[in-house]
């Protein structure tokens, strides 16, 4: 195995960890009801903070500070024709099952522990598409 293979393999299984300890927590909106946009960003930008911008980047660029160990580079949301080019339920389905889990990089950690938390699952949804180009 290649040394940047291997130092590719340490950064993700660091980052299963890390993610393992970031659980979410219950959320509900206003008065206990679905959360509003605002509401699902806000909870969609602490969750991408601690899950996903290692890899994506704070601002979805693909460019975080473990992405120079990673081969292929992680997704850019601020890509526009990838933004139109998938859906929510693609993302959730990335979120949850990983990379693997939808064909892609199996260097992305699945985040299965989301699996039976909707909400968050679409609040990480959320902020992955506020990175879309207006």
């Amino acid at each position: 195995m290649s040394h940047s293979t291997c130092r590719a393999l340490l950064v993700v299984s660091l980052l299963a960890l890390c993610t393992a300890c970031g659980h979410s927590r219950k959320r509900s909106g206003v008065h206990g009801g679905p959360m509003g946009h605002l509401e699902l960003l806000t909870y969609g930008r602490e969750l991408y903070d601690l899950r996903c911008l290692p890899c994506h980047g704070p601002h979805g660029k693909g460019d975080g500070p473990a992405a120079a160990a990673l081969q292929p580079k992680p997704r850019n949301y601020a890509d526009k024709a990838w933004q139109d080019s998938v859906t929510d339920q693609r993302i959730s389905q990335a979120i949850v099952d990983g990379g693997k889990g939808v064909g892609k990089s199996q260097l992305m950690p699945p985040q299965s522990d989301l699996r039976d938390d909707p909400e968050a699952v679409k609040a990480i949804v959320t902020m992955v598409r506020s990175f879309r180009p207006k």
